[in-house]
């Protein structure tokens, strides 16, 4: 550092001693407003301390010499050459923040709007209908949960007033045969908006694969015919109701859903046989059901040997010698009256337990079978004028067989009787 040091004359720690004055470097600094340094401070004695000093003033910043304008002598003060001048004043970093502020936002704001998009995006993905495997399992799982309004709104045409597209139509078909077991591929739809996908389910206890075709509309896939049309012409009559789920068929043909279905009468006595329940899986195809027969049930049965030892029952109670309509009858031999009111007959012995029921198929709700009975007469009247007593003896110990037909679909079973001896 140049000049003196210390300067000239210096008394020791008597009277003013030049201490740090007015330094230049410590001046008005722009930044830091007019701050006060070491303002008066006495040092030892009269002394005046880190004299009046103005916190960072005119001060110029790194200019390839010293941080200090001026130069400072050991405890006084010189000016450099030429004078402290007035220094630049330092450049603002608030723009530059500002600018650094707006870009990080614009990123934040850029990764927000992008996260939106993904995250729209993908929920969209997962819309059922957004693909043609969610569609498939939508549907399928319509079908496994009994709900007709889900299943209809995955097919691309779906028949108008089927009676058989309906939730409780589709409950009891998964209460008989719950749809299990769902499994659907990925697959991604073409360009023209078509797709085939190969699904498999359990349907009970059968094990299904389906291949489903598709269709996009308004940007949601939906099933090209997803039903079965079956064929009832071969097995549907007339005179006998036919149900399928509960609900009547009206034509010879229906359209069903993947599902299980029970097909009945709608009567207690007469249905339609042991395979009356028809598991409708291979779809966009007709279905036969040609195991379907009408048949008698147990409780027909029982309803048509009852209501045919009810009628016996009336007839041996008829005081005639020829009851219309019962088995029971005896004609008169040349020289013989018979007072009708001396009439009385006796069911010695029957064989109702071993009646076997016939089915008649061109009229499907008719039955008939033979019954075998051994009836006893006893009467009184005259033989050529002389009173006597009647009676069979000459037969009684025959069984003769007697054939019994009913309708029954005709509640309370009417009975017809014929002989058949």
């Amino acid at each position: 550092m140049s000049g003196q040091y210390p300067p000239g004359g210096q008394s020791g720690y008597g009277g003013q001693q030049p201490g740090y004055g007015q330094q230049p470097g410590y001046g008005q600094q722009p930044g830091h407003g007019d701050q006060t340094g070491y303002g008066q401070q006495s040092g030892y004695g009269n002394q005046t301390g880190y004299g009046q000093q103005t916190g960072y003033g005119n001060q110029a910043g790194y200019d390839g010499q010293s941080p200090y304008a001026g130069q400072q002598t050991g405890y006084g003060y010189q000016a450099a050459p030429g004078g402290p001048g007035p220094q630049p004043a330092k450049k603002s970093n608030v723009k530059l923040l500002v600018i650094i502020g707006a870009g990080v936002l614009a990123l934040v704001l850029l990764g927000v709007v992008g996260g939106v998009v993904v995250f729209r995006a993908n929920e969209a993905a997962k819309r059922p209908g957004a693909t043609p495997t969610s569609a498939v399992q939508a549907y399928l799982g319509g079908l496994a949960a009994g709900q007709a309004a889900t299943v209809l709104g995955f097919i691309a045409d779906p028949p108008t007033d089927n009676p058989y597209f309906t939730d409780d139509v589709l409950q009891k078909s998964a209460d008989r045969a719950p749809l299990t077991a769902i499994t659907v591929p990925e697959v991604e739809g073409t360009k023209t908006g078509s797709a085939t996908v190969e699904a498999s389910f359990q349907l009970g206890q059968e094990t299904v694969s389906e291949t489903f075709t598709l269709t996009k509309l308004d940007d949601t896939w939906k099933l090209i015919n997803p039903f079965a049309e079956v064929d009832l012409s071969g097995v549907k009559v007339a005179q006998l109701p036919m149900l399928i789920n509960g609900v009547k068929a009206e034509g010879d043909s229906v359209q069903l859903l993947p599902g299980s279905y029970e097909f009945s009468s709608g009567l207690k006595t007469i249905d339609y046989g042991k395979s009356n329940v028809l598991l409708v899986a291979d779809l966009g195809e007709t279905v036969e059901v040609s195991d379907l027969a009408p048949a008698v049930t147990a409780a027909g049965k029982k309803a048509f040997i009852q209501a045919a030892q009810k009628s016996l029952k009336a007839c041996l109670t008829q005081k005639k010698l020829a009851p219309d309509n019962c088995p029971n009858l005896i004609t008169p031999g040349t020289g013989q009256k018979i007072d009708e009111s001396s009439v009385r007959w006796t069911l010695l012995q029957e064989t109702f337990d071993s009646v076997e029921v016939n089915l008649d198929s061109s009229a499907p709700t008719e039955v008939s079978g033979e019954v075998k009975l051994r009836i006893r007469f006893a009467g009184t009247g005259t033989f050529n004028g002389k009173p006597i007593t009647f009676n069979n003896n000459s037969w009684e110990d025959e069984l003769r067989g007697y054939i019994i037909s009913t309708d029954l679909a005709k509640e309370p079973y009417p009975i017809t009787w014929t002989s058949n001896y």
